[in-house]
């Protein structure tokens, strides 16, 4: 049996943009056995998946029981949409109709589109790991891995090295800490669909069925 009077409970988002967690009643650190209802709501583009730590499960909103020092997680997913458009310059994009911020706009380098690539493996799924040492991008999505290099026009697809574009200039590049690769030529190797639109300069990637 704990001699404290009160116990603190200690609350994670995970990711951090993923939503937010309220407690009711709200307060620094509770009375022994007091029982405290957390809700969490996702953010804009995801879903909650589930509690972790000191509690555990998908129940939402979900109680617990102030015996202790806790902490718990609210751990949310972002949804894979099967539709993404983006707008040049702009840091809001659409998923499935719905607005969403990112943190580096869509941009124009030798005359092709580049964009943040994390972005399009959220939404589409898959996942993408950055290797500083060799500054490489290494994407894996739907069991294709894409390695490119920041600064080279060849990349690989499954082990195969590929030229990006016709156009030797057109290479991976770092904008303001952002990495932003070549969209047609990512889109398409992963197995996606990108439509640009001259007039309106929106750029739409779909999921193939």
């Amino acid at each position: 049996y704990s001699m404290s009077s009160s116990h603190t409970l200690t609350t994670v988002v995970s990711p951090l943009a993923g939503g937010s967690v309220v407690r009711s009643p709200d307060a620094v650190s509770y009375a022994v056995s007091t029982t405290i209802a957390l809700t969490a709501t996702p953010a804009t583009g995801y879903s909650f998946i589930g509690w972790s730590g000191d509690l555990s499960g998908t129940k939402n909103p979900e109680t617990i029981t102030m015996d202790t020092d806790k902490t718990v997680t609210a751990s949310f997913v972002m949804n894979t949409g099967n539709n993404m458009k983006l707008t040049l310059g702009s840091k809001m994009i659409s998923v499935d109709g719905k607005q969403v911020p990112i943190d580096a706009s869509p941009d124009i380098f030798s005359s092709r589109t580049f964009i943040p690539i994390r972005i399009v493996t959220e939404v589409f799924g898959g996942s993408i790991a950055w290797d500083a040492a060799e500054q490489k991008v290494t994407i894996v999505r739907n069991g294709t891995t894409l390695n490119l290099w920041i600064g080279k026009n060849a990349a690989e697809i499954d082990g195969k090295s590929v030229s990006i574009d016709t156009n030797p200039a057109v290479v991976p590049v770092i904008s303001y800490g952002r990495t932003l690769l070549p969209l047609r030529f990512v889109a398409e190797s992963l197995g996606l669909d990108v439509q640009w639109d001259g007039t309106a300069h929106t750029i739409t990637i779909t999921a193939k069925s």
